[in-house]
């Protein structure tokens, strides 16, 4: 196998009303970004 280094920055947001920031924060990463979310209703 070949060397390789593999960067992955990560930010976790967790409370009320953090979806609404999602937009200014997905473009600072460009057009392609690996989005991972969990939503549960009360």
């Amino acid at each position: 196998m070949n060397n390789f280094t593999f960067h992955i920055p990560t930010d976790i947001r967790v409370g009320k009303d953090q979806i609404q920031c999602l937009l200014e924060e997905l473009a600072k990463y460009g057009k392609k970004v690996l989005l991972v979310y969990w939503w549960r209703e009360h």
